[in-house]
C-alpha cells in the first residue's frame, strides 16, 4: 500500500480529481520528491514557504497507488503579513 501526498501553490483555482493539480510543488522546492509517501503511519511535516502575490491557491493532492481506500488528513496554516 502507498500513498502520497503534495502540496501545490498555484495561480489558478482547477483542480481534478484525477491528474495532478498545476502550479509549484512545495516539497520538491524544499529539496524533496513532489510526494511524500507513507503506508500506515503518521508524517508530520512542517516546511516553510513565502508567497508574495495575490490570488495565490494552495492546493493538497493525494496519489492513492493501490485498491485501498486511505484517510488524509492535511492541515495548512497560513500567516499573513
Amino acid at each position: 500500500m502507498r500513498v502520497g501526498v503534495g502540496v501545490y501553490v498555484s495561480h489558478d483555482d482547477d483542480v481534478s480529481d484525477n491528474v495532478e493539480p498545476t502550479g509549484t510543488p512545495i516539497f520538491q522546492q524544499l529539496g524533496g520528491d513532489k510526494l511524500v509517501y507513507g503506508d500506515d503511519e503518521v508524517i508530520k511535516l512542517i516546511p516553510s514557504y513565502d508567497v508574495d502575490e495575490e490570488d495565490t491557491f494552495i492546493k493538497v493532492y493525494a496519489r492513492n497507488d493501490d485498491d485501498f481506500s486511505h484517510t488524509i488528513t492535511a492541515s495548512i496554516t497560513i500567516d499573513t503579513k
